[in-house]
């Protein structure tokens, strides 16, 4: 499935922030670098719901510049956003298919002259899920069926399930997907699920485990 890599990687591509600490950047001379920590499926929550890592590394780099203007002067940041995919292998349309994804998004969270620049801190689950829709072209979403209280990273993430079709290898699959988001340590991180609605009635605990298990 390839849902992860052409949807989920644009989710956090507006996910820019910004802060102070570099006398270059004050003055304008220079960028200014924020880099998120990556945050990873445990090791015991991938061997208790079977998923493995989808590329040959584990976690990806996206690197995002943008220019703003604050305190009445432009300012040019460059963050770096990190994305652990993962996927597992199910028996689906009669086959067996690599068509249950698990996505870990981290975006740094800092603030210039007490203003946040990164967008996810004023998203609603539904705000974020619509931008993983408008960025895939095989993707629709449909209305919030509901919401699963987890804790994760000592924090209490709300994790919405929305239904909706995704394209599977050129077949238009009904599919669930599962989004949320939690503040820890300085950084945004934004656990997504996507598989068939065939498979709800065991895959909806596995995303769970992996949500718990998340390491940052």
């Amino acid at each position: 499935m390839t849902l992860s890599r052409r949807a989920f990687g644009g989710l956090v591509s507006g996910g820019i922030v910004a802060g102070s600490g570099c006398l270059g950047f004050i003055l304008g001379n220079e960028a200014q670098e924020f880099s998120a920590s990556p945050a990873t499926a445990g090791d015991a929550s991938l061997d208790e719901t079977g998923y493995e890592q989808a590329n040959d590394e584990e976690t990806s780099k996206q690197e995002v510049s943008r220019t703003f203007s604050a305190a009445g002067q432009e300012r040019e940041v460059v963050a770096t956003n990190y994305m652990s995919e993962y996927e597992r292998s199910v028996s689906f349309l009669g086959m067996e298919q690599q068509a249950a994804v698990f996505v870990a998004f981290s975006t740094p969270k800092v603030d210039l002259f007490g203003k946040t620049f990164n967008p996810i801190d004023d998203m609603s689950n539904r705000e974020l899920i619509q931008q993983v829709q408008g960025r895939y072209e095989g993707m629709e979403v449909g209305q919030e069926e509901g919401t699963t209280q987890i804790d994760t990273l000592g924090e209490t993430v709300e994790l919405s399930k929305f239904p909706g079709q995704a394209d599977l290898d050129g077949t238009s699959v009904d599919v669930y997907i599962h989004i949320g988001q939690v503040s820890h340590d300085g950084d945004f991180v934004v656990p997504i699920a996507v598989y068939p609605q065939e498979i709800d009635d065991r895959e909806e605990q596995n995303v769970v485990s992996l949500v718990e298990g998340l390491e940052h």
